[in-house]
């Protein structure tokens, strides 16, 4: 992607990450449960990624990169989870600013 594209979707992405903590929040709100609310918000996710997969299955790993890679390298999805989960579980009560604030904060 060249730097022209580049910026306008990282400022697009984040714009959407915000959006997604209040939607999120409205959807724990609706469906009562978090961890419900959590499932569901996932669902969408994993379906166009699953299709995207499909569409597009290359490049695929060969098992000398998979054996070179850090056990740790496939749980930044769960770091995400976990940033998700507070979306659903706490904008509601400190509000979408403050809590967009102290996410960005952490993330320098």
């Amino acid at each position: 992607m060249s730097a022209a594209l580049l910026y306008p979707f990282i400022l697009l992405a984040g714009a959407l990450q915000a959006l997604g903590n209040s939607m999120n929040a409205q959807l724990r709100g609706q469906l009562v449960n978090p961890f419900l609310a959590a499932s569901v918000s996932f669902l969408p996710i994993g379906f166009v990624f699953a299709t995207l997969f499909l569409v597009m299955p290359t490049p695929l790993p060969g098992l000398d990169t998979l054996a070179g890679m850090p056990w740790y390298a496939p749980l930044g999805g769960l770091a995400g989870a976990v940033a998700v989960f507070g979306g659903l579980s706490f904008v509601d009560k400190v509000g979408a600013g403050p809590f967009n604030g102290l996410t960005l904060t952490a993330n320098t």
